[in-house]
């Protein structure tokens, strides 16, 4: 592993910790280095962190992710730099950047990013990483014109209306957008932990508007006396302070639960989510217990460690940590301590995740739960 991949730290900050970390990555590999992800805080700017990365380092590609948090094996740095380095001699790759998500236009461009490789599958992942400029719903619709329903497509995004407006993805020519990596002989083996448990009794979606994910209705009544009904005298609190992120909506689809995170109330009670919505769906309020979650990970776990070792890349929801507070640095231990020291882990925090959904059979989009890419 050590031949192909590395993954370094800097908690210095400004420029100096982007030299310290490209000196670290040096000492994995001081000749060539054939790509790099960068994942860093919002205090670091971002056309600074790639030039001057490209000035001390000379990758052939790069990606640029800045992120509330990052993920260093078994802890959240709230303020850094981090790399995970891919030097592969046997790994084929092409870059894109696309500035609009536009069904078309996402569906042209992943065809001709593809068009010249063999079709996306096992050993030829395609990674999306998008800023909160951009609609995950429209993206995921030219993506499927392009790519068919159900392909290999994994990545990660923000959205504004969770004020993570401030994170920005970037490729190595500086510029800020939808950023397309496309690998050809690199295997990666996904995987997905949840950890969220249903509460009080199921409820029936009635009425939407699906384009702008709103739930206007839940049981034929407005969808905010749902939670009026349980919070009962803490209910004002709870929308005062938007709340309503601790206590998502887990809607039944294909066999599966599928977490939508409340952004915001309006004033007719419509719930804003994150995440599509659809009418006559069937789900419950679900909630994140600390001690079961760290409890079941280990066992989640169990088809990652069967492969030995690798590089886990980890994109952890903000939801989650949201609602975890203080107990998610707890959890990133808990990941790290079940993997043991054949696994290096990095990653970051974001407001959701892109991955094939292999019981609905279509590329999906989820705003709770921890996704990984294990590189081996």
């Amino acid at each position: 592993m050590a031949d192909r991949y590395a993954i370094a730290l800097s908690e210095k900050q400004g420029e100096q910790g982007i030299k310290d970390l490209s000196l670290r990555i040096k000492t994995f590999f001081p000749k060539h280095i054939r790509f790099l992800f960068t994942f860093f805080t919002p205090g670091f700017n971002a056309h600074t962190v790639l030039k001057t990365i490209n000035f001390t380092l000379h990758p052939e590609a790069m990606v640029g992710i800045q992120s509330p948090a990052l993920i260093y094996e078994d802890r959240i740095i709230p303020r850094g730099i981090a790399a995970f380095c891919v030097n592969s001699e046997t790994v084929q790759r092409r870059e894109q950047i696309i500035t609009s998500d536009e069904p078309q236009r996402v569906e042209t461009s992943l065809r001709e990013l593809t068009r010249a490789t063999p079709a996306v599958g096992e050993k030829r992942p395609l990674l999306a990483f998008l800023p909160s400029q951009f609609s995950p719903r429209s993206y995921l619709r030219g993506a499927e014109l392009a790519l068919g329903r159900f392909s290999p497509l994994y990545g990660a995004g923000y959205v504004s209306t969770l004020l993570t407006k401030h994170c920005k993805c970037m490729g190595g020519s500086y510029q800020e957008g939808i950023q397309h990596l496309f690998f050809r002989g690199q295997e990666i083996v996904p995987h997905t932990i949840q950890g969220f448990f249903p509460l009080g009794k199921p409820f029936t979606v009635t009425r939407t508007i699906q384009e702008k994910n709103v739930i206007i209705e839940i049981n034929g009544e407005p969808a905010e006396k749902l939670y009026e009904h349980y919070l009962e005298e803490k209910f004002e609190a709870f929308k005062q302070h938007r709340l309503f992120k601790l206590y998502p909506l887990g809607i039944n689809a294909h066999g599966a639960t599928k977490l939508l995170h409340v952004a915001d109330i309006l004033d007719d009670g419509s719930l804003v989510c994150v995440g599509n919505v659809a009418s006559r769906c069937r789900g419950h309020l679900m909630f994140l217990d600390p001690s079961t979650d760290f409890e079941i990970i280990p066992g989640a776990l169990s088809p990652i460690k069967k492969h030995g070792g690798g590089v886990l890349f980890v994109v952890n929801s903000l939801l989650r940590k949201r609602i975890l507070k203080d107990h998610a640095h707890e959890e990133i231990k808990t990941i790290k301590n079940a993997l043991g020291p054949a696994f290096r882990m990095i990653g970051f925090y974001s407001d959701y995740a892109l991955f094939p959904d292999t019981q609905a059979q279509r590329i999906d989009w989820n705003v709770g739960n921890i996704f990984s890419m294990l590189w081996k």
